[in-house]
């Protein structure tokens, strides 16, 4: 990874989403299409989880905890919710999603 170069990353930087932003999703198999292509994504391209998981709710301020467990080179068990409470500094929020995976 020494001999590396910087890629950028197309990532919003302005405002944030809000939790009542928009209209409903009308198509729900197309949303669960759209979700299932974006799950996958995460977890093959780690420059896009970047941009993904940045994407933070700034309504409730919780943290989003998610864990991945690989068996050899295949995972075989993931999961990626809030935290049920606040965390006040980011040692505490990744103490709480080890915790969680454990």
């Amino acid at each position: 990874m020494s001999n590396c170069n910087p890629s950028p990353t197309p990532m919003v930087l302005g405002p944030r989403l809000k939790a009542n932003d928009g209209q409903m999703f009308a198509d729900i198999h197309l949303y669960r299409s759209i979700i299932g292509g974006l799950q996958y994504v995460c977890l093959t391209r780690p420059d896009i989880v970047f941009a993904v998981n940045k994407a933070a709710l700034v309504d409730d301020r919780r943290s989003t905890s998610g864990y991945c467990i690989y068996l050899g080179k295949n995972p075989i068990a993931w999961c990626s919710k809030k935290q049920n409470v606040v965390a006040r500094s980011t040692s505490e929020a990744e103490y709480r999603s080890l915790a969680n995976s454990v």
